[in-house]
């Protein structure tokens, strides 16, 4: 195990800085932590709060303030830049060169870290053609889950220079709409993510577990997992 040091930024009286341990050599291009840490906030009262932390072997990078196709970051996958849509109508491009024939992943972690934004991934173009382009939906009624951020996979038949953006889906802004777009060669595997924060088990019988798998082996289908939870007395 490796440890890591990590600051967390709280609207707290006081926190108290905590080690997070990871593993020297994960196989995978992420990971997460939940790391728990007390805050005194006003009143000398103390309250533990979870934080999730992304531990990756990407690249990590700051995007800068790239609002248009015409001028936009020039990235090397594999990378992970973050930013945030800290305005309305708010957008990032990113460009990249890529071989005939490569197959690549667009990941974005917003709402699973916890942020109320919807984001959008798009790829295009130098010349500004729509290639392909994600969006999960929140669904308001029926029996379909709440979905995940985008997940975009594309394999790219010509080489060139291409261009990825990303937004909110309704182009709405916030300082906290905060967003990472993990760019990297496809490769197979898949994740099975759970689709909701919070189930209620009853002893000995079977719960619907609203589940999506994700990933360049993976169809991206919605499926609901019956699981029988059973507790000894």
């Amino acid at each position: 195990m490796e440890s890591c040091w990590a600051s967390y930024s709280l609207r707290a009286k006081s926190c108290k800085r905590a080690p997070a341990r990871s593993p020297s050599a994960w196989p995978f291009r992420r990971q997460w932590l939940r790391e728990h840490i007390r805050c005194a906030f006003a009143g000398s009262l103390e309250a533990p709060l979870q934080i999730q932390i992304v531990v990756s072997d990407l690249e990590e990078k700051v995007a800068t303030p790239a609002r248009s196709r015409q001028n936009s970051q020039s990235i090397t996958y594999p990378v992970a830049p973050s930013g945030v849509f800290d305005r309305g109508k708010a957008r990032d491009f990113f460009a990249f060169d890529v071989r005939a024939g490569e197959r690549l992943v667009f990941d974005v972690d917003s709402m699973k870290l916890g942020f109320l934004d919807d984001p959008l991934v798009a790829v295009y173009t130098e010349d500004g053609r729509l290639l392909a382009s994600h969006d999960d939906r929140l669904q308001q009624n029926g029996d379909e889950p709440p979905n995940l951020d985008p997940y975009l996979v594309y394999t790219f038949e010509k080489a060139g220079r291409y261009i990825a953006m990303i937004r909110d889906c309704a182009e709405r802004g916030n300082p906290n709409y905060v967003y990472r777009l993990a760019i990297y060669p496809a490769q197979p595997d898949f994740d099975l993510r759970s689709l909701t924060p919070e189930l209620t088990l009853y002893r000995g019988q079977t719960v619907p577990l609203p589940s999506a798998s994700v990933g360049s082996a993976a169809s991206q289908h919605r499926s609901k997992c019956g699981q029988r939870i059973s507790r000894r007395a």
